[in-house]
């Protein structure tokens, strides 16, 4: 009278798009193991020892495993394996102006599951583990910002955008002194460094202002006048 084998098998429960390996663990109990014989709760099945399976949605499926000796004799065991959903990650971010503060919006979906987890790499050295993080470039340039998430079953998701931190304009500007009664006539300077200048903002330090780029002014008294000007590139920097 031949002993029944012990079926056994192990595997961990995975992610949503990867393979689950299943390891056989059977013991042969007398003779030798030459038949395996998987189902893995989808209509899916596999007579090699130790399978690959990847199933085409997440849940939760009742694996069997039927195994069979050299002597005839067989074993059946079954457990259930944990397909869980993987999030989707995503972001969005605002003006990126070198030096200036960028929010980074984190746009991530669960799909079903709980995201406990936000690893960001910003692509200049810096990063962070904040969900919706502010950062600044010290310097103007294209920088690969990456958010890695991760969910409460610990399946992660990767996104990848490039950011462009804009060089700041300059504002530059000159006006010659004129006699009271005259009008004084400003002429633009300023300095792109990167996006082409789109907006000036005059205020002539009398109450008076001006989005011309080269405006001119006639003042209503004689004096010494602070005149400032704000310029904004294309980026909004």
């Amino acid at each position: 009278v031949n002993p029944l084998p012990i079926a056994g098998f192990t595997a961990l429960s995975a992610c949503e798009g990867e393979p689950i390996s299943f390891i056989d663990t059977s013991i042969a109990n007398g003779g030798t193991i030459v038949d395996w014989q998987w189902d893995f709760g989808d209509g899916n099945t596999s007579t090699l020892q130790n399978p690959m399976h990847f199933y085409n949605g997440v849940g939760n499926y009742l694996v069997t495993l039927i195994i069979t000796n050299s002597n005839g004799c067989s074993d059946t065991t079954t457990n259930f394996i944990d397909y869980f959903p993987r999030p989707t990650a995503e972001f969005t971010f605002d003006t990126s102006c070198a030096g200036q503060p960028i929010t980074f919006i984190d746009a991530s979906i669960g799909n079903g599951s709980t995201i406990t987890g936000w690893d960001w790499d910003f692509g200049d050295g810096n990063t962070s583990a904040l969900q919706n993080p502010i950062h600044p470039y010290s310097n103007a340039g294209n920088f690969v910002v990456t958010l890695v998430i991760t969910n409460n079953s610990g399946c992660t998701d990767t996104v990848r955008h490039v950011v462009i931190a804009d060089s700041l304009p300059e504002p530059l500007f000159v006006a010659p002194a004129v006699c009271f009664g005259d009008t004084t006539h400003f002429t633009d300077l300023s300095i792109s460094h990167g996006s082409a200048i789109v907006s000036w903002q005059w205020d002539f330090g009398d109450g008076n202002g001006s989005i011309l780029q080269n405006p001119s002014h006639l003042y209503n008294s004689a004096g010494l006048y602070s005149v400032s000007l704000i310029t904004v590139n294309a980026n909004g920097c």
